[in-house]
């Protein structure tokens, strides 16, 4: 009698493998009255396959921070405006920043050496900063798109955009405002949410900001405040809120203190720096002698960052 006991509790454990490997990876076109023998509740509507929401395995970059630092040295210069005149960095609600040296990050995304170096670069800070899941990426609408899409192309993560523009359409934050809404606001929400929806295990999903560089960090800081306000409001989402950005570097020293996330990166110029990539990288034959004598300054004026 044991063993038919248990010769069926095997079979019916059985069948419901077989249902959850259905469920998961195959949409069945059954009607209402049937779906739920395969598909639960969170499930039904759309189906998400939730093995497309597994880990992702994060990159294991060998390469030191040195040489990276020093190859991305080596590509601003090949990207660098000098303005006799000066120009402004300006932030959208900051002081702005003089400098007559202009660095266009997002010209070299177009470059696909320099893409190259700059997805190594980010892979790098997200392999160090021991983060175990990366499920959705949030940049800005003017952030550097290419890159963000680059870094995360051979996975399934989302990649989706902060509209902080006040010119562009967007949905004031309330209580009443269904979530979905912000759609308008938050290109390819309905994506994240369902994949939030369709969570069958104990872990929410994790998300991570990433830009090519900053000047005043207002755009990039106001676009998680604006993430994380949302969650706080829907705080039966299954989504952790934002608390890690990730970019190549800053325009200018940046203070930590001011912002409620860890901002990893390479480096913090200033005009000095700037001026050295132009001057002794970019008007100099022997580059790699140029970037590490500009990585010796970075040292010497404590703006190098190494911590995860």
């Amino acid at each position: 009698m044991q063993n038919v006991l248990e010769a069926i509790v095997l079979i019916i454990l059985f069948l419901f493998k077989i249902r959850d490997l259905v469920a998961q990876n195959f949409d069945l076109p059954l009607s209402k009255r049937w779906r739920w023998l395969i598909y639960n509740k969170k499930m039904q509507d759309p189906v998400l396959c939730s093995r497309v929401y597994e880990r992702v395995q994060l990159f294991n970059v060998t390469e030191s921070r040195k040489s990276i630092i020093e190859r991305l040295l080596v590509m601003d210069a090949k990207h660098v405006k000098y303005f006799p005149d000066g120009f402004f960095y300006r932030g959208k609600y900051s002081s702005e920043i003089r400098s007559q040296y202009f660095i266009n990050t997002l010209e070299a995304s177009y470059v696909e050496e320099d893409l190259n170096i700059m997805t190594i670069a980010i892979r790098k800070l997200l392999s160090d900063s021991n983060l175990e899941y990366v499920d959705f990426v949030l940049f800005i609408k003017n952030g550097n798109q290419i890159l963000a899409q680059n870094i995360f192309s051979n996975d399934n993560t989302i990649i989706y955009i902060c509209k902080i523009d006040g010119h562009s359409s967007y949905v004031p934050q309330g209580e009443h405002v269904p979530i979905d809404s912000y759609s308008i606001q938050y290109e390819n929400l309905d994506a994240l949410l369902h994949a939030a929806q369709a969570r069958n295990n104990d872990r929410n999903l994790t998300g991570v900001a990433i830009d090519c560089s900053i000047s005043t960090g207002m755009g990039l800081k106001d676009s998680i405040k604006h993430f994380n306000q949302l969650l706080d409001q829907n705080r039966n989402l299954r989504i952790n809120k934002i608390e890690h950005a990730f970019i190549l570097y800053c325009h200018q020293n940046f203070d930590d203190d001011s912002i409620p996330f860890k901002l990893h990166r390479y480096f913090d110029m200033d005009e000095e720096i700037r001026e050295m990539i132009y001057k002794e990288i970019a008007l100099k034959d022997n580059k790699g002698a140029g970037a590490r004598k500009v990585y010796e300054k970075l040292k010497e004026k404590n703006r190098i960052h190494n911590d995860k």
